[in-house]
């Protein structure tokens, strides 16, 4: 059934947890809209300080308006300046402005975007956005990434950053899906690459869409890589992958 409040859609997770794969798939929906990577909320989220102050806004405006990320969407300075002033001049306000009128032109009725990390925006995304939805992808640890070559230290080194990273994500999806269980989901990356079309098919459902021939023909040309598997995992990231217990392909737990 589709969801009569639709709210935007938001892909989040590490690199290489299958955001993308995600994105393609749901944006084969010729009702959805799907970005990559805008970057509004992690480069301008509260660092201008309150947009009710016409000076601030207008340092926003500014820096936004030549980032790469934001021009993507092709922004009508225009009329973003005069909806927004028809209310709150909130960022998240104006993210969703941006967002909506691109989608509008693409002849869109839903707006979306994925971005590594979101998850880390979930509370004012969705004391913005009360109906948004969240898809939150993680990865078995074992296979996140290679140690690579090089020296023992320098190895060690990178394995323990993407560990804290790994760890922080997870305890951000633990967190948030707990916080909004109606708004949030964590899927596992593979759950995707081993049952593509129904995991979709139970996102879709998450969502409030419906799963169409032209996400189907997608998702059977969507290709999964295996990974490199790390013979000594840390024990502290096996705990937490193990403490997601496991999920059935359904709204709710995955």
């Amino acid at each position: 059934m589709i969801a009569a409040d639709a709210g935007p859609i938001f892909i989040g997770g590490l690199s290489g947890s299958g955001k993308t794969q995600l994105r393609l798939a749901l944006g084969a929906h010729p009702a959805i809209s799907l970005t990559r990577r805008t970057r509004m909320w992690d480069r301008f989220y509260a660092r201008f300080g309150d947009l009710r102050d016409p000076a601030n806004l207008e340092r926003c405006l500014a820096a936004m308006l030549c980032d790469p990320g934001v021009q993507q969407l092709a922004p009508d300075e225009r009329r973003v300046r005069r909806e927004l002033a028809a209310g709150p001049a909130t960022y998240a306000r104006l993210f969703g402005l941006l967002h909506e009128h691109h989608a509008e032109r693409a002849g869109r009725r839903r707006w979306g975007d994925q971005l590594g990390g979101i998850e880390r925006f979930a509370d004012p995304i969705f004391a913005a956005f009360p109906s948004a939805r969240m898809v939150h992808m993680v990865r078995d640890p074992r296979r996140r990434s290679s140690t690579g070559g090089g020296r023992r230290g320098a190895r060690m080194a990178k394995l323990g950053w993407e560990t804290a990273l790994w760890l922080r994500s997870v305890g951000l999806a633990t967190r948030n899906q707990r916080r909004y269980p109606d708004g949030y989901v964590v899927v596992r990356y593979e759950a995707l690459a081993d049952r593509p079309a129904e995991t979709v098919e139970a996102i879709c459902s998450f969502i409030g869409e419906r799963l169409l021939p032209p996400m189907v023909e997608v998702v059977h040309g969507l290709r999964f890589d295996t990974g490199d598997t790390q013979s000594s995992p840390p024990r502290v990231a096996m705990a937490a992958w193990r403490a997601l217990g496991p999920r059935p392909v359904r709204p709710g737990g995955w």
